[in-house]
């Protein structure tokens, strides 16, 4: 069974930021709503907004892009 990367990235994300929905993640991200349910549905991780943020906040950039490849 193939593991959809973006679920398994926005699941940590929310753990970590505390957020409870992906409006909440976006608007974190500053990206588009429309543009993040795009990226969702596409399973594509927005790598350059996600390490900008983690920078910023001094989290864990590892952890939350560490995806398995399945």
């Amino acid at each position: 069974m193939m593991i959809n990367k973006f679920n398994e990235f926005i699941s940590k994300f929310k753990f970590i930021t505390h957020l409870n929905t992906d409006i909440d993640v976006a608007r974190e991200l500053k990206i588009d709503n429309s543009t993040f349910a795009t990226m969702k549905r596409n399973d594509r991780i927005p790598y350059e907004q996600v390490i900008n943020y983690c920078k910023d906040k001094c989290i864990d950039l590892n952890w939350i892009i560490n995806i398995k490849n399945n």
